[in-house]
């Protein structure tokens, strides 16, 4: 559980959604009171390409271990964007968070996450589906109501049978690769 008082979360404990948007936002206002105080001590300007968002991003680029983790920061990133980003920042992130579908099972981990918790996640990924700067591959496994279009397939067999059958589950696998061959071309 997040400890508020010392702003840790305890080794193998998954970070929560609120707790990744509240280190990135933290980290977006930092730079910005910094990039003030440089313009009014040494008269510092903005740099091409430079961004806030671009700075709080790699400072947790690579603090997540889990793949969900690591999932709703790029989501997070792409919101916080809100269609700014160049081509080739999409690019980046939309080809991380395909990546990060091909090789764990993150609509499974989605429908695992507490009611709020996954209601908000749900809600910032139907966003992504409506912004036209985010990957034509990726919006298509996002359904309208922000769930990723497997994690229905999941659901259907989950409800249709308590325990997993070689049918189920070959069925299951044979969507899986069908994914994958559509997210990689």
């Amino acid at each position: 559980m997040y400890d508020f008082m010392r702003d840790q979360i305890p080794d193998g404990v998954r970070v929560p959604y609120k707790v990744i948007r509240w280190w990135l936002l933290s980290c977006y206002y930092s730079y910005c009171r910094s990039k003030i105080n440089g313009m009014n001590r040494r008269n510092d300007t903005w740099g091409d390409g430079e961004r806030e968002l671009g700075y709080a991003y790699e400072q947790f680029e690579v603090a997540y271990q889990m793949p969900l983790e690591i999932f709703m920061l790029e989501v997070l990133t792409l919101i916080l964007d809100a269609g700014v980003g160049s081509p080739v920042f999409y690019e980046y992130h939309c080809s991380r968070m395909k990546k990060i579908l091909r090789g764990s099972n993150i609509p499974q981990l989605i429908a695992g996450l507490p009611e709020d918790e996954r209601r908000e996640f749900i809600s910032d990924l139907a966003l992504l589906k409506k912004n036209i700067k985010v990957d034509e591959d990726f919006r298509s496994l996002i359904r309208e109501d922000g769930q990723i279009e497997i994690e229905i397939e999941i659901e259907r067999e989950r409800q249709s049978s308590t325990s997993i059958t070689p049918n189920i589950e070959e069925s299951f696998l044979r969507k899986i690769c069908k994914l994958i061959k559509r997210v990689i071309g």
